[in-house]
């Protein structure tokens, strides 16, 4: 049985920067006073700090999609995890949740400040059906649950709502957008350094990476080596 780490869970150069006028864009360095980029930092190294937060958050969300994915066998779909039987709003407690309270805490003073009451603990269970099978065919594929939750705040559902499954899906979703939202070529196109999806706001081009990136980046805010200046 595996116990998950979670609290109540048991288990180098600047580039060319295009001018804007107020006639539009021109191939002058700089950026006039009275028309500053959206999205751009001034005084920024952009070719530095636009690639480290875009090839950081990659790194991020594939890394949270392969962690997901390897919970799965070779073969298999990402597994849903639920309750058995699936579905529960109200799980039932486990038969043995005061001897696992026992277990887990010992010392009977120390039980008795313990939040909540005896009896809290309930299962999570995984179901998975193998890549060729439909989706119906989701089944237990051990006796075992895949953990043990201390369910006085519904932790359990917070669990199942943030299985693999979901995870993968979410990561998949959120590459997408990295992948809509890039930036132009820089060596073949003349609007490198703007995105190639958002294009004109008061005509005036978006650059990159644009707010959408940005915002997509602040959910993981609290990730190690998440920088201030990355704010949307």
């Amino acid at each position: 049985m595996v116990l998950a780490d979670v609290p109540g869970v048991l288990a180098a150069v600047t580039p060319e920067v295009p001018h804007i006028a107020r006639g539009g864009i021109s191939r002058r360095g700089g950026v006039s006073g009275h028309a500053r980029l959206p999205g751009t930092m001034e005084g920024m190294n952009l070719t530095r700090d636009v690639n480290d937060l875009v090839a950081w958050l990659r790194r991020e969300i594939e890394a949270d999609r392969d962690h997901a994915n390897l919970i799965s066998a070779g073969g298999f779909v990402p597994q849903r995890w639920d309750t058995e039987p699936p579905g529960q709003v109200n799980p039932e407690k486990v038969a043995y949740a005061a001897e696992l309270d026992r277990i887990l805490v010992p010392d009977e003073e120390d039980r008795m400040l313990r939040p909540g009451p005896v009896g809290y603990w309930t299962e999570v269970v995984a179901y998975g059906r193998m890549n060729t099978e439909p989706p119906g065919a989701d089944c237990r594929g051990s006796d075992l649950p895949v953990m043990l939750v201390n369910n006085g705040r519904r932790e359990a559902s917070h669990v199942i709502r943030h299985d693999p499954r979901w995870a993968v899906a979410d990561c998949e979703a959120k590459l997408a957008i990295l992948d809509e939202h890039r930036s132009f070529d820089p060596a073949s196109d003349w609007l490198g350094g703007f995105c190639a999806t958002c294009g004109e706001v008061d005509h005036r081009r978006v650059a990159w990476p644009c707010r959408t990136v940005r915002l997509l980046g602040s959910g993981y805010r609290h990730r190690p080596g998440y920088r201030e200046e990355w704010k949307p």
